[in-house]
């Protein structure tokens, strides 16, 4: 029941989405535990609107020149690059205005990176950046580096800690054949980083979706510094009980309501876990992260 659900749900998201909202990125990711293959799965399409060219490309592993530096936008940090980078599938998408953020990678280790636009975040909880900061380079960098999504997440996040990421708001989605890791990030040096379990589940429109994140799951869950103490602050995060972050609310603490309540979102999210789950959500309130299947 559950595959016919996950087949369903590719057929009816695809015809929904070319019908009603042509700039809508969406994501399911399958643990390994309910994947019929026995690893993980990752399904993701790339909607950018209009008539664009999608290339493919096979990037061959190099060494580089001490010294050497990289710099991937105009305005963005030049970063120092390492000596060997892996090779790795490139997907690029050509925009007459561009669409750096929109490509996807599969390196030689198997680590798989796309990415769902998240933007509208709260204004005042950007931060300056330095130097620049990084937006495109970050995947791109985890796709040249990474042995595997753990490893893509430590490089991902140290990179944030030292120039910020100049983009509004993003979740990428990090696989290998054993993990999947989702990476939620807030301009400026304010992400979560979260493992989806083995067992679990999730679909992801173009907003932030993590909700009831254990914090004091350091195995599975890491957070930037200051993250949850600022929401607190802010009065935009309560612990259920005080001291404990076990109920940490990132979506309601770092991006406003109305993008979850939005068409395009609310109605992909409605049509996914309807297929997934079987239940109607009526509230953008309710839908859920994630599922155990």
């Amino acid at each position: 029941m559950f595959q016919r659900s996950l087949l369903a749900l590719a057929a009816t998201s695809a015809l929904f989405m070319f019908g009603a909202n042509a700039l809508a990125c969406s994501t399911i990711i399958i643990g390994k535990d309910v994947s019929k293959t026995g690893t993980t799965i990752v399904g993701h399409n790339e909607d950018n609107g209009g008539r664009v060219i999608a290339q493919q490309y096979w990037v061959p592993a190099q060494t580089h020149k001490a010294g050497e530096m990289i710099k991937f936008e105009e305005k963005a940090a030049p970063i120092p690059q390492v000596e060997k980078t892996l090779g790795f599938y490139w997907t690029q998408t050509f925009d007459p205005k561009g669409a750096s953020f929109s490509d996807g990678f599969v390196n030689e280790k198997g680590v798989t990176i796309v990415s769902n636009a998240c933007s509208q975040i709260f204004p005042e909880n950007k931060e300056e950046v330095k130097d620049g900061g990084i937006g495109y380079g970050i995947r791109r960098i985890m796709a040249e580096r990474a042995t595997s999504a753990r490893d893509a997440i430590k490089i991902a996040t140290e990179l944030l800690a030292k120039y910020g990421y100049f983009s509004n708001g993003r979740t990428y989605t990090i696989a290998d054949p054993n993990e999947v890791w989702q990476l939620a990030i807030h301009q400026g040096n304010k992400w979560v980083a979260r493992r989806v379990k083995d067992n679990e589940v999730v679909y992801i429109p173009n907003n932030f979706m993590m909700n009831k994140v254990d914090v004091t799951d350091k195995d599975n869950v890491m957070v930037s510094p200051g993250l949850v103490e600022k929401a607190i602050k802010d009065g935009k995060y309560k612990p259920a009980v005080e001291g404990q972050w076990t109920d940490f609310n990132f979506r309601e603490a770092y991006q406003p309501a109305k993008l979850r309540d939005a068409h395009y979102n609310f109605s992909r999210n409605q049509i996914a876990w309807k297929k997934i789950t079987g239940k109607t959500f009526n509230s953008a309130d309710e839908f859920p992260y994630s599922v155990v299947a």
